[in-house]
């Protein structure tokens, strides 16, 4: 009965972290106008490799695409019915195709999520439900109220010390993705649209009107800008029939200056470029290479209208494409570039979490029906292979984000959230080795497959690009190396202590002591052990990360609101030790005193982050703080249940010693 019950758990608890998990899918009840064409794959891969300019570094278009879906979207794929009544599934490269090469297509696509619908009704927009998905073409005829809220709370944000309520930054949020979104639907103009040559004031009136290309017509621009200054000099106007053409021009540039920066500079002292800005430089004759960009114009404008032909040549030249924007790299952003490629194409975590520590959940949920038996012990094999393999692609991953953002594997939050999965995963797989109880493997894969997910819902939450260089005061790779690694593993360790003592007090509360009664000694050292490793490794961290301040603020202690949580975490772990070993706590004191560590340690990780005071500001995060107090909130009730089965067994063996 009792491995029925446990059994119910598990499966209640992978029933509940799958369904968790998946709360971002997402499809659209509403069909499209238009029937959707999906993109082969072997140009969604060939797409993925044109390198953009984006956040201070080098990316690949994948990830330029996958951070601006997020960020409109909220998710990295889009879900919705055709007109067929087919589910369509449209991924960042998909999305980000569609809108530069079939606007048309992408404008009815349901991309913007707006939460609150009290933004939209502001505006004088009708709408059915507090939060849903719309398509630009459904907020179309409501731009120009949304630009005009957003100027006004963007005027309001000016004045210093005014902050903007929740539904206010929503709306500006709202406009700025509308905008950014626009500059992607213009950003091929200049190849769709071209250049119209009007008729010279000699010719017939039934003459043919030319339309040429617009990198054709750059090359004509050095000697209009000649004449234009010839003209400026000797105080004449500029011919009529230019006019029209220089607007043309001019429109071009405006419609492409603020989208994707995809233009190489030609030393280290320029800068990268999108489409208007390289316009611009030809135009005004600032650029030392304009043949070189005229070039890059052409197979743009030859790319280009492959696809509105319908052309099978397509693929062919957007891999001349690639290899034409690649070749603007030098080696080391070269081998950089590919790296994040590799990256983005592997999806470690996406495979640890979902290939690995998953189904590491279910076999050993199953193998607790019969532990001790082959079948129970095969499963156990299994398992130790699912979650051994989930740990090595979790770290593969780490490893890989290290070398392409060249420094130590911590940096950010986001860094935080997968170092510790792979350092608890780790310690339980290593607990397990040392007690062969099949405790710790239990724990490790439904651990490794929560942090992991919640690495990825942080991921869609903060809607940025977690590999973006970091601010100045965190770039020192010594101390990177030195203190957040350290103390990272002493919150993982502290976590440790905490999923051990949740574990005794499930094993007690089930029974499950009472068919081994050294199950219980086995936690109890499991737990000790991971206190000991916490203090440890908080200690030096907080030592060296108060070194780490002396040397870049000039003091060593401030009493910051991270610092005073690496300190809390060292003073609990003190007395918890110190208490233990004084016999003040015995097997059941040490446990309850391990559940009351997991919140001090998410404290000092995370709650720090979220007060927005303090001199760690790079740590700051506007991620809800609803999942914080969610954690302290189910923390207690552990801690409660915990607490009245200790005082029931106590009672009852009380009686039994005094029968």
């Amino acid at each position: 009965m009792k491995r029925w019950t446990v059994l119910t758990i598990l499966i209640a608890l992978i029933v509940g972290l799958t369904t968790w998990a998946g709360r971002k899918v997402y499809t659209n009840d509403d069909p499209l106008t238009l029937e959707y064409q999906e993109w082969p794959k072997e140009v969604l891969q060939s797409f993925a490799e044109i390198p953009v300019h984006n956040g201070n570094r080098i990316k690949p278009y994948s990830t330029y695409a996958k951070v601006s879906l997020v960020k409109y979207h909220g998710s990295r794929s889009m879900r919705f019915l055709n007109t067929d009544g087919e589910k369509v599934k449209v991924g960042p490269e998909a999305f980000m195709l569609d809108a530069l090469f079939r606007p048309d297509y992408s404008k009815d696509q349901p991309i913007f999520k707006v939460t609150n619908s009290a933004i939209l009704n502001a505006i004088g927009m009708e709408t059915k439900k507090a939060s849903d998905y719309y398509s630009y073409n459904a907020l179309s005829d409501y731009r120009e109220n949304l630009y005009n809220k957003a100027s006004g709370y963007e005027e309001l944000l000016k004045k210093e010390g005014t902050e903007l309520d929740i539904t206010k930054s929503m709306t500006l949020d709202l406009a700025r993705n509308v905008r950014e979104y626009e500059t992607l639907l213009t950003y091929f103009n200049f190849a769709r649209a071209g250049i119209v040559l009007p008729r010279l004031p000699d010719a017939p009136a039934d003459s043919e009107i030319k339309r040429v290309p617009t990198s054709s017509f750059m090359m004509t621009v050095g000697e209009i800008h000649r004449l234009i200054q010839q003209l400026d000099k000797d105080g004449q106007s500029m011919p009529a029939h230019l006019v029209p053409v220089l607007d043309q021009l001019l429109s071009h540039i405006n419609e492409s200056k603020f989208g994707p920066i995809i233009y190489a500079p030609n030393s280290d002292d320029q800068e990268w470029l999108t489409n208007g800005d390289a316009l611009m430089n030809v135009f005004r004759g600032n650029d030392p290479e304009p043949q070189k960009t005229i070039a890059t114009l052409q197979q743009l404008e030859k790319l280009y209208q492959s696809q509105q032909d319908k052309a099978p040549d397509f693929p062919m030249e957007l891999k001349k494409t690639v290899s034409l924007l690649e070749g603007s790299l030098n080696a080391k952003q070269q081998a950089d570039f590919d790296r994040e490629v590799t990256y983005n194409r592997k999806s470690w975590f996406f495979l640890a979490t979902w290939l690995c520590f998953l189904p590491g959940m279910i076999f050993i949920a199953i193998s607790w029906l019969s532990p001790s038996s082959l079948f129970g012990k095969i499963l156990s094999a299994i398992t130790w292979i699912f979650t051994g393999l989930g740990l090595v692609l979790t770290i593969s991953g780490i490893v890989q984000r290290a070398l392409i953002m060249h420094r130590p594997p911590v940096g950010n939050l986001y860094d935080t959230i997968i170092f510790i999965a792979a350092g608890i995963v780790f310690i339980a797989l290593f607990t397990e080795l040392v007690s062969r109880r099949k405790l710790a493997l239990g724990a490790a894969p439904y651990i490794g497959f929560f942090l992991l997910v919640l690495a990825n819902l942080y991921e869609l939450e903060s809607k940025a690009d977690n590999m973006e260089p970091l601010i100045a005061v965190l770039r020192s790779n010594f101390w990177l190396t030195v203190h957040v690694p350290v103390i990272t593993m002493g919150y993982a360790a502290g976590l440790a202590a905490w999923l051990f003592g949740v574990v005794y007090v499930f094993v007690r509360i089930i029974g499950l002591h009472q068919d081994d009664p050294s199950i219980r000694r086995v936690l109890t050292r499991m737990t000790y052990g991971a206190v000991c490793f916490s203090l440890l490794l908080s200690l030096i961290g907080t030592v060296t990360g108060g070194i780490w301040a002396n040397d870049s603020w000039g003091r060593f202690w401030g009493w910051d609101p991270k610092e005073n949580g690496a300190l809390m975490i060292v003073l609990w772990t003190l007395f918890v030790l110190h208490a233990r070993l004084g016999g003040i706590i015995k097997e059941w004191g040490l446990q309850l005193t391990a559940i009351i560590t997991g919140p001090i340690v998410v404290f000092s990780w995370w709650h720090t982050n979220l007060l927005g005071v303090g001199l760690h500001s790079y740590g700051f995060s506007d991620s809800k703080k609803d999942a914080v107090f969610l954690f302290y909130t189910v923390n207690a009730c552990i801690l409660v249940a915990g607490f009245i089965t200790y005082r029931l067994q106590s009672r009852k063996k009380s009686i039994r010693d005094n029968a």
